[in-house]
């Protein structure tokens, strides 16, 4: 093992900013989702941003995985590095999870209050314990579950599964889908929590292993992912062949995901249009390998940019990923109060609200987490960490990634 520091991958922020328009677009349309005529011209429009747009959790834990791995797989699990690494955890994501979560519970709690102060407390701890303050939280306790258990999966990891590490998640995260949807799910009086399968991380193992074979085997495949269309242009014996084949793999690749998502959307149409609704088993089936290949794909689109992008995009960008926390983290509470406003009864003054309700989370999240960084003196209690910048030059193109 080794305590060297691997170089960091600012291409990194680009993902996480691609992912948080995903789930900016995912909230924004929700309501339009849920209310509109199933027969509107724009029904469909709404309904296939929502839902090809729903790689964006899926997308954040295989990220989370890509980092854990890639920075820890090769020091050794000592008390010192799973102290250091709990700390940073516990002050820059718990401790915003739990002040997020007592804001969103007092907020939900003035709006409708509970009939009495014990009721009151009680749903308070249980939806600090489970995520459940508001919608979004969730994906936090998603997060504290991967920390809890990521010494073991790093051990396990070291010990000779690192190579099978997406199978494995695959494995598991089918093994935990049957569970559920044969056992779990008929079973009477257990806790709230285990009925919710989408706040289990088991429901999202397979994308959080392929994060963390990608971090562990970066170098081996960091040239597919960084170059998916270049050719090697190395000269070397069967680079035609090699370019060709990274090629044609990037073609079905992008093809794939654009055609499973629109697989996945429409299945979701027939089942909101009053139709015979597929089984689970095949949404699960088709929203699994969507998002395997999303994740994918948003690697390949995250390094395309920072290499060929616009600067003033990408660095556009690049400054959303780095604060995505703190959007991600504000954004429902703008939600929540513009949508006590109201938009009127006219079809254009519908889809303008909706539209500048998206706008608005964004900015207004974006703004107010930009503001704690500045002026706040302990930021890391309400958007964790972030560096001050993240502008960069325009990379050169390194002759042996290309041939990796």
């Amino acid at each position: 093992m080794s305590s060297e520091k691997r170089n960091q991958i600012p291409e990194l922020y680009l993902f996480r900013a691609i992912a948080m328009i995903a789930v900016l677009t995912i909230h924004g349309t929700n309501t339009a989702v849920a209310i509109l005529d199933r027969h509107s011209t724009l029904f469909g429009l709404y309904l296939y941003a929502n839902k090809f747009s729903s790689f964006a959790v899926p997308a954040f834990l295989c990220v989370s995985g890509f980092v854990l791995f890639y920075t820890y797989y090769e020091k050794p699990v000592t008390s010192s590095m799973l102290s250091a690494f709990y700390r940073k955890r516990i002050l820059y994501i718990v401790v915003p999870y739990v002040l997020f979560s007592v804001l969103y519970f007092a907020v939900k709690a003035w709006l409708h209050p509970y009939p009495d102060a014990g009721t009151a407390v009680y749903r308070g701890i249980i939806q600090l314990l489970t995520g459940g303050a508001h919608t979004h939280l969730y994906y936090m306790f998603l997060m504290i579950q991967l920390y809890v258990l990521f010494p073991l999966l790093l051990v396990w990891m070291q010990h000779g599964a690192a190579r099978y590490a997406v199978l494995i998640g695959i494995g598991l995260q089918w093994s935990y889908i049957f569970l559920n949807s044969e056992v779990i799910s008929q079973m009477k009086g257990l806790p709230n929590i285990a009925y919710r399968s989408g706040s289990i991380l088991l429901s999202y193992f397979a994308y959080l292993m392929l994060g963390a074979f990608l971090g562990i085997y970066w170098e081996r495949v960091s040239g597919w992912l960084k170059y998916p269309w270049t050719g090697l242009g190395s000269g070397n014996v069967g680079s035609k062949e090699r370019s060709l084949l990274r090629r044609a793999g990037t073609a079905v690749l992008w093809t794939g995901w654009v055609l499973l998502g629109s697989i996945y959307v429409y299945m979701h149409y027939v089942l909101l249009s009053g139709q015979p609704a597929y089984s689970s088993k095949m949404y699960s089936l088709v929203s699994c390998g969507f998002n395997l290949v999303s994740c994918l794909v948003l690697f390949q689109i995250s390094f395309l940019l920072y290499r060929s992008g616009p600067l003033r995009l990408v660095n556009f960008l690049m400054r959303l990923g780095i604060v995505s926390f703190g959007v991600f983290l504000i954004h429902p509470l703008v939600l929540l109060f513009y949508r006590m406003l109201s938009f009127g009864n006219s079809p254009i003054g519908f889809h303008l609200f909706q539209v500048s309700g998206f706008l608005l989370a964004w900015a207004v999240s974006w703004i107010v987490t930009e503001a704690v960084l500045r002026y706040f003196p302990w930021p890391w209690m309400l958007v964790g960490s972030a560096p001050k910048s993240a502008r960069y030059r325009r990379p050169q193109v390194n002759a042996q990634e290309l041939q990796a």
